[in-house]
């Protein structure tokens, strides 16, 4: 398993509009069955909120689930000050021997 995790960042003013975007793309992005989302998290940080979603994916399907991911995020690329982080991660499991 590889994990995808996805760090949001946005001005507490554009909660809403963040809110309301996300509302809006979910039909037009249903999670394929080959992703499956773990967790979401919210918190307050300095200069805004930060958001992050780990998704579990198998390694076949990595490079499939990145272009989800990525189309999905480019939805919010219009909201100013919206930034995020797309990163892989290896699982435990996954790491070589230390």
């Amino acid at each position: 398993m590889v994990l995808i995790m996805v760090t949001s960042m946005f001005p507490p003013e554009k909660g809403v509009e963040v809110m309301k975007k996300y509302n809006e793309i979910q039909p037009k992005f249903p999670l394929p069955s080959s992703i499956k989302l773990k967790k979401v998290g919210l918190r307050w940080v300095r200069g805004g909120l930060k958001a992050v979603a780990i998704y579990d994916v198998e390694k076949e399907t990595l490079a499939d689930a990145l272009s989800f991911v990525y189309r999905y995020e480019l939805e919010f690329a219009g909201i100013e000050g919206y930034s995020n982080e797309i990163e892989t991660l290896l699982t435990a499991e996954e790491m070589p021997p230390m």
